[in-house]
């Protein structure tokens, strides 16, 4: 899956993670790698891509989430 973001407006997202999950999230990096003796181009950010759409097509209409 690649992310194309559109020329006109895009967004950017400055992600800071708890430190539990940095480990998760360098941990999987690690494992991709391993397994694909490399890691996949910009994987971070289409797992963040991913989990945004998905939290949105759950709860973009529920305002009182936080």
């Amino acid at each position: 899956m690649w992310v194309k973001m559109a020329k006109e407006n895009p967004m950017r997202l400055h992600l800071t993670l708890e430190p539990e999950l940095a480990k998760r999230l360098n941990k999987y990096m690690v494992e991709v790698a391993k397994r694909k003796g490399e890691i996949p181009y910009a994987l971070k950010t289409k797992i963040v891509y991913a989990a945004l759409k998905e939290w949105l097509d759950n709860h973009e209409k529920d305002y009182d989430f936080p």
